[in-house]
């Protein structure tokens, strides 16, 4: 495993954990993994994300945050024992509403929000959060608490990726209310520019303030 970005593919046993894995030696210089359409990071009280397994013949870009080292990395296949006590985790199927719907690109980048502050109500687990690049939806993740990870889907050259995000371009992002189908605005200061297989942290989304273009004075009553 070289510095910073590494294409790897996944030979052990289908739905095993991240920390089951890969050894506890090599795991602790893992800053991120990325595969298609899903992503998680490695902070100090363990992994965030949607990828919480590894599938067999899928291929991941694991980060080693070694600037200098190279690391040999051995697929840890648990005992069976610990297979059948643990058990293993199915592949998700998520089926995306239609109107927040994406095309997947072989560039992408992870916006992991750590909450949302809301006005009125709170979200829950049915709600969705949007991104868009300009008014193109290039990304959409169902709200899974704290460090949800939000793809952004990049412009790989192909037709279907059109309008996608670009170097120079900063993701926009909005709540998908699922019970009402309403779209609300959501800012944040800590939102950075694009960058393909980039895993960025965003502790916070506000919902937006409505600021009026516009006041009259009324007749007193």
């Amino acid at each position: 495993i070289h510095p910073d970005y590494n294409l790897i593919s996944y030979v052990g046993i289908d739905g095993i954990e991240i920390s089951e894995a890969i050894p506890d030696d090599i795991e602790e210089n893992i800053v991120s993994l990325v595969g298609e359409g899903a992503a998680a990071i490695q902070l100090s009280d363990g992994w965030y994300g949607s990828l919480d397994a590894f599938y067999r013949n899928k291929g991941y870009w694991l980060r080693n945050q070694l600037e200098s080292d190279t690391l040999q990395l051995s697929w840890v296949i648990p005992e069976e024992e610990v297979l059948f006590s643990n058990g293993r985790i199915k592949k998700k199927h998520i089926q995306i509403p239609e109107e927040i719907s994406f095309k997947q690109s072989s560039q992408q980048e992870f916006y992991f929000v750590g909450n949302i502050n809301m006005d009125e109500f709170s979200v829950t687990s049915n709600d969705w959060i949007v991104a868009y690049n300009n008014n193109v939806i290039v990304g959409s993740r169902q709200w899974n608490g704290k460090y949800t990870d939000i793809p952004a889907m990049g412009f790989d050259g192909t037709e279907a990726t059109v309008g996608y995000c670009t170097l120079l371009d900063t993701p926009s992002f909005k709540l998908y209310v699922y019970e009402t189908g309403e779209l609300i605005d959501l800012e944040s200061t800590n939102i950075s520019t694009w960058s393909d297989l980039s895993t960025t942290i965003v502790p916070q989304l506000n919902q937006s303030q409505i600021i009026p273009d516009h006041f009259e004075f009324s007749y007193p009553y």
